[in-house]
């Protein structure tokens, strides 16, 4: 049966677009941190700094507390600190990806991924009123 209409196949494929155009903004700002790491640095040296994944991980929490200790921009870049944050994340997924890529991982029934973090924020005595 011929048609006029085109035909894609592609069910069940990764939707990018979602990703890309949905946090365009977003993205943008953590473009914009990536940049002025490479000017700061070097372009993707990153990826082979020495304990990269402890690093990374270190950055990470530093702006993430920044940001929950109510300072929005880092002061040396200029740039939220949530756009930092985001970059840190970038950085350890894609140096962990070899490793763990598209494993299952399993959390206790009782103990949902956002508990643990609250409780990881809480074990530095970090006050997370009005998170839920």
């Amino acid at each position: 049966m011929a048609t006029d209409k085109g035909v894609k196949l592609d069910n069940g494929k990764i939707r990018l677009g979602l990703v890309l155009g949905g946090f365009a903004k977003g993205l943008w700002e953590v473009g914009c941190i990536g940049t002025f790491g490479a000017n700061k640095y070097c372009d993707n040296g990153w990826q082979s700094v020495e304990n990269g994944e402890k690093r990374y991980t270190d950055a990470l929490l530093r702006h993430l507390f920044a940001h929950l200790d109510g300072e929005t921009f880092d002061p040396e870049s200029g740039y939220r600190h949530l756009a930092h944050a985001a970059w840190n994340c970038l950085a350890l997924l894609t140096l962990t990806h070899h490793k763990n890529f598209l494993k299952p991982h399993k959390v206790p029934p009782t103990i949902t991924a956002l508990q643990k973090f609250k409780d990881a924020f809480c074990s530095f005595g970090i006050s997370l009123k009005g998170y839920k």
